[in-house]
């Protein structure tokens, strides 16, 4: 009984003496495979594979085994690090510079005021001619008047450069309209003046002595179109808004009528049909035309006027 004992004892000794040695073996091993990934937690790992194995015998091996697979293999969300400041050269780099060049105000009051700079100024009005509207050219009008000579002098030069682009077009679209025996290429030269004469009219450009002239070259053209396609979109609507401008009510209505039989987006035209019937004190018909523009109800300059004309 007692050599068994002995025996026995032995035995366990030797067992775990070997275990002890192979579980550390194992657990530096597992540590080195995950060294690179883990780093700062190298010894927890060494200490973690460590106890695993004298604790579970046999099984830990394999235990252990998948353990440092899935540490070697598992994918993490990814951290910022180094939140606690902010590198400017980097952060800088990583974005699209944006300058402000008119600060607060709005290009309308730096170009009113007589506190603005005439480079400041300057800048302003070659900001507003790349994108040519009505609004802009009143704007572009106005410093006309500058007290500034080079203001002054530049505004002129945006005019004069955007009334001879206009007028070079139309010279070179004449010729061709009388040179061209085609009627389909007349037709869509004829579309062409009529626009290029009707901006000579909206942009205000030309010279109030001329602008009879002009919106009957307008109605020429227009109506040159409308023999042969009476149904044509563009130009019912600019022949419509030339009638608006003359007072001659019922040829307006009657275009835009036609640009919105012909169009099915045409709710830009019934402000136009609107202005129209209040025109011919025909009240009931604009409050009834204005309930059915939908779209009109988030266009800030026609919301009001729907809102007034909705409780009337």
């Amino acid at each position: 009984m007692n050599e068994l004992w002995i025996w026995t004892t032995a035995s366990m000794a030797h067992f775990y003496l070997l275990h002890g040695c192979l579980s550390l073996l194992f657990a530096i091993v597992g540590g080195l495979i995950l060294k690179r990934r883990y780093a700062d937690a190298h010894y927890k790992i060494v200490a973690l594979l460590l106890a695993m194995q004298i604790a579970m015998p046999i099984i830990g091996y394999l235990f252990g085994a998948w353990i440092i697979y899935y540490l070697r293999n598992v994918r993490y969300d990814k951290r910022l690090t180094h939140t606690r400041y902010i590198d400017m050269d980097d952060f800088q780099s990583e974005f699209v510079q944006i300058k402000r060049i008119f600060g607060e105000a709005s290009i309308s009051e730096l170009l009113n005021g007589t506190n603005s700079s005439s480079a400041l100024k300057t800048k302003a009005l070659a900001s507003v001619s790349d994108h040519i509207n009505q609004k802009n050219i009143n704007l572009i009008k106005r410093s006309l008047s500058d007290s500034d000579d080079e203001v002054r002098l530049y505004s002129f030069a945006l005019i004069d450069g955007m009334e001879r682009d206009i007028n070079d077009k139309i010279h070179q679209m004449l010729q061709a309209f009388e040179q061209t025996q085609a009627l389909e290429r007349k037709i869509d030269i004829a579309r062409d003046l009529a626009s290029l004469y009707w901006d000579m009219v909206y942009f205000e450009l030309s010279d109030a002595d001329l602008k009879s002239y002009i919106l009957d070259q307008v109605k020429y053209f227009a109506r040159f179109v409308l023999k042969v396609f009476p149904g044509d979109v563009k130009v019912n609507t600019i022949l419509g808004k030339v009638y608006l401008i003359e007072h001659q009510y019922d040829e307006a209505a009657t275009c835009f009528t036609l640009v919105i039989e012909q169009e099915g987006d045409n709710e830009y035209i019934l402000p136009y049909l609107a202005e129209i019937y209040f025109n011919m004190r025909n009240f009931r018909s604009v409050k009834a035309l204005l309930a059915t523009a939908d779209s009109m109800k988030i266009n800030a300059m026609l919301h009001p006027v729907l809102q007034q004309w909705s409780h009337a």
